[in-house]
């Protein structure tokens, strides 16, 4: 059993420069000149003692086997009802149509939007995730996803994984 889900980020902006007297090249842009990131971790019980971070009780696993969620055209999916006391959320664009809650389907490239309530908050391509440190903020709202509206892949399978 786990008792905190440690993570990191890191986001670099990229210039493309044009061949002048030598070869078009990217480097980081000079308008920031570095890579912005952090890291931490959210701790069993950090902002309520009364919930334990317990990988027995997670959302998205369970028995070290997957759920995939099935995203697909019909309607946003709730993939958790009720985020009250969600301490971490992990969402990750698996590249694959949605095929069975354990197995993948074949590659696509249309995105998925994540939302709080219907509110998005994020929009990912294949391969793209993203994690929220959300340490029991939310209250009773609802942590969805949908299909963006460009593309015609029917499914995306997602993968989540929610700790209270």
């Amino acid at each position: 059993m786990a008792n905190r889900v440690e993570f990191s980020v890191s986001a670099t902006p990229v210039a493309a420069v044009s061949a002048g007297e030598n070869i078009a090249t990217e480097t980081i842009a000079k308008d920031m000149q570095k890579t912005l990131g952090g890291s931490g971790s959210v701790s069993s019980g950090e902002t309520n003692p009364s919930v334990t971070v317990d990988f027995t009780t997670t959302t998205g696993y369970s028995g070290n086997t997957v759920a995939y969620q099935n995203v697909n055209n019909t309607t946003h999916v709730t993939v958790l009802a009720d985020a009250t006391n969600v301490d971490m959320a992990v969402f990750k664009h698996t590249g694959h149509a949605y095929s069975t809650a354990t197995a993948l389907g074949d590659a696509v490239t249309r995105k998925i939007n994540i939302m709080v309530d219907d509110q998005n908050v994020a929009c990912l391509a294949a391969g793209e995730a993203i994690v929220l440190p959300l340490r029991s903020i939310l209250g009773t709202v609802a942590l969805k996803a949908g299909l963006h509206s460009s593309g015609s892949d029917a499914s995306v399978a997602l993968e989540c994984f929610f700790t209270t």
